[in-house]
């Protein structure tokens, strides 16, 4: 038996209640009870699995930071017009994204009111209607935009809010939208009931933390939510969204509040003393440049090499059962659409546009002509088998995204092949530079932002760490799997010290795709004798993401750069800690094997100390 929020059914104060809830269940007699909930009430809930806030931030499945934002001595109109202000420039945003990477995102903003009943307009308390009003009278608003959901009002029924026909850009509530309600395309909640804005946070926070597609834009503005308030006081206000966090079940978040109303302080934290002198040096990604070397660049270097003649006609696949439930989830949103949409779906009818095809496909194929070409000979393979035009036309939007994900796969193969022969015939470099400057610099110095309360990290009973590169080390920069590493090798008499690599320190790996590869830490092991220093890199990932397509590739990368790392050329490389330079290791850990990984890699470089 699955129970989805069980803890509405036995979370009450009616114990009575909640006994006569779990006889009920205990009646159907069921072998095992598995229960959903963001908030298991403690002391009946078996917790088995925990899935904290910052392992949802890992995923890149929320939103952060929440970007908090009091207006002192204003009023809830005013509030208004700021919400309308950020969300417009989030929607110029969203569609110059679009135009990059074709993903479609339309940013809206929920607003919460003290009412919402029909008879309850007193000109005192704020009315979804006096919100819809002053949004449309006032700001100029459509009013196809703006929609109300409460108990009495379900404007939002029948409405895919996900369509890119939607006109939806607000939508007015109190409470409908507490608990179940969910849209990615929410990024901002504004609270006009100010009596009551500590409830507000509590129950509505979640509702604008979903990353749209579950999958971050590198846009700062997109990759943020917002909360809109006004005259509450700074403490209490960031108080109150951590208190809403908590009551969605996000755990951990708490230090990515950032924003007016909330109080944070900038600390700069320094080397300790014994490596404050000490210059630590990481190699970057070297692409030739007649006789010098620059950074990479994946367009320049790797997708202008490709051949993309290579690629042609897609095999078709049959379109049938799986292809028609593929294009209903894909067009469902079409069936309820205003009379426009539906002018429009009529002229366009059973008329299949290569240039359909072309603008969906620009993501993976930079060059619309070869785009074009590859399009009209997949379509030619198709008719010869018999596909009739209404077919094709019927299932275009499945057949876009089967090109989509079988082309991305070839061009990232070619890829690859590019990126390995050119390593192969060094025009690819993957070492410490004898010029300075093309190597990544490891800082002397951090300045991090953190809330007051934000604490350091220490052992279980308390006691400080002891190898950490960096004065002070705090809880709020680590998800848990990365606190137990720190943890573990901080306990290691093999390291000497260590030091988590954070994303904004600039360092990281740039291989044959165009996102980049950020390790998560770096670790000095201690020097036997009169042998190198060596120096091992981790990156950490979550067993879950085990054999995904990122994860193995992420595996790819880090062993083909290890490898060329280890058999480059001495010629032009620094010579600070060996003669061959041969002093770095690479791995990839994960959370079931992560401390084998580790044991075996200061195993072996203690073995190759001896050597």
């Amino acid at each position: 038996m699955i129970l989805d929020e069980a803890h509405k059914a036995y979370g009450s104060p009616d114990l009575a209640r909640n006994k006569t809830f779990v006889e009920a269940v205990n009646r159907l007699n069921p072998r095992f009870v598995l229960e959903l909930s963001a908030t298991p009430k403690l002391g009946i809930s078996n917790i088995l699995v925990n899935i904290s806030g910052l392992a949802l931030k890992e995923e890149e499945m929320i939103k952060l930071p929440i970007q908090l934002r009091n207006f002192p001595n204003s009023d809830w109109k005013y509030t208004l017009a700021q919400t309308k202000v950020e969300r417009d420039k989030l929607e110029e945003v969203a569609n110059r994204f679009q135009q990059a990477e074709d993903r479609h995102i339309r940013p809206i903003a929920v607003i919460r009111v003290d009412r919402t009943g029909k008879n309850q307009r007193d000109g005192v308390k704020v009315h979804a209607e006096d919100a819809r009003e002053e949004l449309i009278d006032a700001l100029g608003v459509p009013a196809e935009q703006v929609k109300v959901k409460s108990s009495e009002q379900d404007e939002l029924a029948g409405i895919d809010l996900m369509s890119p026909f939607c006109p939806v850009r607000y939508i007015i509530t109190k409470d409908a939208l507490k608990e179940g309600w969910d849209c990615p395309f929410a990024y901002l909640l504004a609270l006009l009931d100010n009596t009551t804005a500590a409830t507000a946070m509590t129950q509505l926070i979640g509702r604008v933390m979903r990353q749209p597609y579950a999958r971050a834009t590198n846009r700062s503005e997109l990759d943020s939510c917002y909360i809109f308030c006004y005259n509450q006081k700074v403490k209490t206000a960031g108080t109150n969204v951590k208190k809403g966090l908590e009551a969605e079940g996000l755990t951990g978040l708490g230090d990515f509040v950032e924003g007016a109303g909330v109080e944070r302080v900038q600390r700069t934290i320094e080397r300790k003393q014994e490596y404050r002198d000490i210059d630590i040096f990481l190699p970057r990604v070297l692409h030739k440049q007649g006789r010098s070397w620059r950074e990479l660049n994946y367009e320049r270097d790797i997708l202008s090499a490709i051949d993309w003649q290579q690629l042609g006609v897609i095999a078709p696949v049959n379109l049938g059962e799986e292809a028609q439930l593929q294009e209903i989830r894909a067009t469902i949103h079409l069936q309820d659409e205003a009379v426009i949409d539906k002018k429009l779906q009529e002229s366009a009818a059973h008329n299949l546009e290569v240039a359909f095809f072309v603008r969906r496909l620009g993501d993976v194929l930079p060059n619309p002509w070869h785009a074009a070409r590859i399009v009209k000979s997949t379509l030619a393979a198709y008719r010869e088998k018999g596909v009739d035009e209404e077919t094709l036309y019927t299932h275009r939007l499945y057949l876009s995204e089967y090109l989509k994900r079988r082309l991305h796969a070839r061009v990232d193969k070619l890829a690859e092949t590019v990126f390995k022969e050119k390593l192969e015939a060094q025009k690819i470099q993957f070492n410490l530079q004898a010029d300075g400057a093309l190597n990544h610099q490891l800082e002397r110095m951090l300045v991090v932002s953190l809330t007051p309360e934000a604490r350091p990290m220490t052992h279980a009973h308390g006691d400080p760490l002891q190898l950490n590169l960096f004065e002070q080390v705090f809880e709020a920069e680590f998800n848990n799997l990365e606190t137990d590493f720190a943890l573990y090798i901080d306990e290691q008499s093999a390291i000497q010290w260590w030091h988590r690599i954070a994303a904004r320190q600039g360092y990281f790996l740039q291989g044959w795709r165009r996102d980049r590869v950020y390790p998560d830490f770096i670790a000095c092991l201690q020097r036997s004798g009169t042998g190198p220093q060596r120096l091992c890199i981790f990156e950490t990932n979550g067993q879950h993401l085990e054999g995904n397509s990122d994860t193995t590739y992420k595996q790819r990368l880090i062993e083909t750069l290890e490898t060329a790392y280890r058999n480059a050329t001495p010629h032009g490389m620094m010579n600070i800690t060996a003669p061959n330079n041969k002093t770095m290791s690479f791995r990839m850990l994960f959370e079931d094997s992560w401390r084998e990984t580790v044991n075996e890699t200061i195993t072996s470089t203690q073995i190759l100390y001896k050597t």
